[in-house]
C-alpha cells in the first residue's frame, strides 16, 4: 500500500486605523487558500502457487485498487468598522468563498455581515450605578463547505 498526502495552507489579514475629528475607521481585509491533495494504491492477493517471492501478480485470487482526490477552498473577506465619538461603532463586511466541491456550475458565495453598537452607558444621562451597559444589533449569513463528493451526482 502506497499513499501520498500533501496539504497547503495560506492565511493573510491585515488592517488599517485612522482618526478623525472623533471619527475612527479600521478597515480589514484578508484571505485564505487552502488544498488537500491524496493519492494511495493497494494490492491484495492470494493463494500463491509455491513458496517462492510472493508477488502480487503470482496470486491465484488478486485486487488492485486506485484512490485519488483534491479538495481546494479559497475566500477572502472585507470589513470597515466606523467609530462616532467612540460610542456609536457601525461595521460592514463581506466574505466570499469559492470550494471545490460547489461543483462546475457553482461559482463563489458572499456572506454580508452588518452591525451596529452603542455604548449608552457613557452618556451623561445614564446613571453612574448600573455599570455599562451596551446596545448591539447585527445581521449576518454564514455557509458551511459541502463533503468531498457532494458535488457529484451518483443517480439519475
Amino acid at each position: 500500500m502506497e499513499r501520498t498526502r500533501r496539504n497547503l495552507t495560506l492565511d493573510y489579514a491585515g488592517s488599517y486605523s485612522n482618526e478623525i475629528f472623533g471619527l475612527s475607521s479600521t478597515f480589514s481585509l484578508g484571505g485564505q487558500l487552502y488544498n488537500d491533495f491524496s493519492t494511495g494504491t493497494s494490492g491484495f492477493g492470494e493463494d500463491f502457487a509455491g513458496p517462492g517471492a510472493k508477488l502480487l501478480q503470482s496470486g491465484a485470487i488478486t485486487s488492485a485498487s486506485e484512490a485519488n482526490s483534491t479538495v481546494t477552498s479559497g475566500g477572502f473577506f472585507l470589513q470597515e468598522v466606523i467609530g462616532l465619538s467612540d460610542r456609536l461603532f457601525v461595521t460592514l463586511g463581506l466574505r466570499v468563498d469559492g470550494h471545490s466541491t460547489f461543483g462546475q456550475d457553482f461559482g463563489l458565495e458572499s456572506y454580508p455581515k452588518a452591525s451596529f453598537s452603542y455604548v449608552i452607558s457613557d452618556e451623561d444621562f445614564y446613571p453612574e450605578g448600573l455599570g455599562t451597559m451596551k446596545l448591539r444589533g447585527a445581521f449576518g449569513e454564514s455557509g458551511k463547505a459541502p463533503g468531498l463528493f457532494d458535488a457529484a451526482r451518483t443517480w439519475s
